[in-house]
């Protein structure tokens, strides 16, 4: 069964949860996920680094083609702003897809999204 439910963990090239540029970034994609009417939740976690306070999650709805078409133009564009900036994609499972590079394409990323949902790449599969 396919996922709907995905955990977006952002990143920016080195840096380290909590980083000011990284919680940019990450504020960002919440705000553009929530403006193209996706429905997003922030799982906090308490910090396992030796910091005090929370690492935050953003979950995202991908059950409707609509959501997951938004999804993947929501991620395509915010890729595009700054090369350093990757995207971990979890299912619920644990299952990771992680996408990251230089000039990503719209359907490299919506490949990737394809596969964090678990969606058969050949129908004869599925």
């Amino acid at each position: 069964m396919a996922a709907s439910r995905l955990t977006v963990t952002a990143g920016l090239g080195a840096l380290r949860p909590g980083h000011p540029a990284l919680d940019l970034a990450e504020e960002e994609l919440r705000d553009e996920l929530k403006t193209a009417r996706l429905r997003t939740d922030e799982i906090r976690t308490p910090s396992t680094e030796l910091t005090k306070g929370w690492l935050s999650e953003l979950a995202a709805d991908a059950g409707t083609p609509a959501a997951v078409a938004g999804l993947v133009r929501v991620i395509h564009l915010w890729l595009k702003r700054d090369r350093r900036r990757s995207l971990t994609l979890t299912r619920p499972d644990g299952t990771q897809v992680r996408i990251e590079g230089e000039a990503i394409s719209e359907a490299t990323v919506r490949d990737a999204v394809a596969r964090a949902l678990g969606e058969p790449d050949d129908p004869a599969e599925g």
